[in-house]
């Protein structure tokens, strides 16, 4: 019997009846076309997508979801990680298929034991928003397609190599990587208050925010959390988006980095003391 993993955020960050969460879906695409225009395919073979709930960051996310439509992949490599369980390595769930309210999706169970043939793979029954937000929009946009679920754990910059080296030899041409990650949280409640909350607060956040995206774009992962560590960033995906860039520099070697759109919670409910910003990032050869 295939082992179906229900996905236990229906019902709390997105609508449990397959209609409602169909009409967010559409309403997400269509404030993104509306937001940022009709889609230009230039090569894309990975993006960078926030983790929110949909109505919070589910129009950013449609804007990298719009293209991989285009793209038709057979196959979409799920970069996340666990919010609350720390562990090592990378961690695949045992599920053969997600299920949500649109339906299943299938785990590419192919590609997953081939990873689990290599060092720094194993299985582990995560679950977590990081990727489980993710299965509505690629179940929309790409219904044929499979997903393979990474949870990247904390790894040393050798083993993010390694890690990276095996993914190229392993992933197939039709196969696309999307990194998850919400990038700074800003507010008490967060414990990161890096500028005072004031009428500047909301180019100050693009600005920080900005910096780390044009980190990321450079592929240079030395930079990029030598900058983390100058502001403080607590940027919660950087080990997927590290993974994903020491998988672009071995796969690519160079990479376009293109912002597709960016938006903050403060600027959606008005109360920026209590902020995540969003991105989606697309990358070309």
């Amino acid at each position: 019997m295939p082992r179906i993993c229900r996905s236990r955020y229906a019902g709390q960050w997105y609508p449990e009846d397959q209609s409602q969460l169909e009409s967010l879906l559409r309403e997400s695409f269509s404030r993104s076309e509306r937001r940022t225009g009709p889609v230009q395919i230039r090569g894309e073979f990975a993006f960078i997508v926030p983790h929110a709930a949909p109505q919070y960051s589910g129009t950013v996310a449609a804007a990298a979801y719009r293209r991989v439509a285009s793209l038709k992949p057979q196959s979409i490599v799920l970069l996340g990680f666990s919010h609350f369980t720390r562990h090592s390595g990378i961690l695949i769930p045992e599920a053969n298929a997600y299920r949500t309210p649109l339906g299943d999706i299938a785990i590419d169970c192919e590609l997953r034991d081939a990873c689990l043939r290599e060092d720094l793979f194993a299985i582990g029954d995560l679950a977590d928003h990081s990727v489980e937000i993710q299965l509505p929009f690629l179940q929309f946009v790409a219904p044929a397609a499979s997903v393979l679920p990474l949870y990247v754990g904390p790894l040393s910059r050798n083993e993010s190599t390694q890690a990276a080296r095996s993914l190229s030899r392993l992933v197939e041409p039709r196969t696309v990587l999307v990194a998850s990650t919400d990038f700074t949280h800003y507010g008490p409640e967060f414990g990161y208050t890096p500028f005072p909350l004031d009428e500047d607060t909301p180019q100050r956040l693009q600005s920080l925010d900005h910096r780390l995206i044009e980190s990321i774009g450079a592929l240079d992962p030395n930079n990029f959390f030598a900058l983390l560590l100058q502001t403080g960033s607590n940027m919660c995906g950087f080990m997927a988006v590290n993974l994903l860039m020491e998988w672009m520099h071995t796969n690519a070697q160079t990479a376009q980095q293109r912002v597709l759109d960016y938006q903050t919670s403060g600027e959606i409910t008005g109360d920026y003391g209590h902020s995540v910003s969003y991105a989606a990032l697309a990358y070309s050869r």
